[in-house]
């Protein structure tokens, strides 16, 4: 036997799983590619919207916090650390990088929401934390704090530091499923899970900043170098 990947659906739609997942147990899904697609969200209804969300208009941020103003439930992953992320901060929700050592793998982190029967067990990364004073409800690790919830508005909002969990290859380990499903439950009756996952080319500072920093640290620290031998060799003008 040989792993070839996935194939259909699952090969386009890192969240099919997950959207099956909520889909048996009651809650209607939707994916949503399209960004006017998301002025049609219903009242009372719930987001998933993950990072490299670039695409995203001001105006189009500007009626998601509307929305959730009115009574809807955003769960929304934080972006990079050294990248915009105009939603949180318009939240009042900060992050911050956290320094790990190399190759370093984080244990799993034991999560315990309100509305679940016990912990949880759920991998999370570390490499950033996340914090709003209005959270009502945290999960947190030895390192970084990996979930905040908190009402905004009529609505909810749930923040997380790390949305791998919920993609097809791993919802199915420790207790990811439960964990969706109990975030999906912060807003009771729902009539439906809408997940945003929009096909866009890449920013070149979201690559730079995800691929090419260390290189880039590289360079300029050799360059620095560089010319402060040269000024050294020919001395004081």
């Amino acid at each position: 036997r040989r792993w070839v990947g996935f194939s259909g659906a699952a090969r386009t739609n890192p969240y099919l799983a997950a959207e099956r997942l909520v889909a048996r147990m009651g809650v209607a899904t939707r994916h949503v590619r399209a960004i006017p697609e998301l002025k049609e969200l219903p009242a009372g209804g719930t987001l998933l919207l993950p990072d490299r969300r670039d695409a995203l208009t001001a105006d189009a941020r500007r009626a998601l916090l509307r929305w959730v103003e009115d009574g809807g439930h955003l769960i929304v992953e934080d972006e990079d650390a050294r990248l915009p992320d105009p939603i949180l901060d318009a939240l009042g929700v900060t992050r911050t990088a956290v320094t790990r050592p190399p190759n370093a793998r984080p244990a799993p982190i034991e999560a315990r929401l309100p509305q679940a029967d016990g912990a949880l067990k759920v991998e999370m990364h570390s490499r950033q934390t996340i914090a709003a004073p209005q959270a009502t409800v945290r999960v947190a690790g030895a390192d970084a704090t990996h979930l905040l919830h908190f009402a905004h508005g009529r609505g909810r909002v749930t923040v997380l530091n790390d949305l791998e969990f919920l993609r097809n290859r791993a919802i199915g380990r420790l207790d990811h499923a439960e964990f969706l499903w109990q975030i999906v439950r912060f807003q009771p009756g729902t009539p439906a899970l809408f997940v945003f996952d929009h096909p866009q080319r890449r920013s070149l500072a979201r690559w730079l900043a995800g691929h090419a920093w260390p290189r880039l640290a590289g360079a300029a620290l050799a360059l620095a170098l560089a010319l402060w031998r040269a000024a050294s060799r020919f001395g004081p003008g």
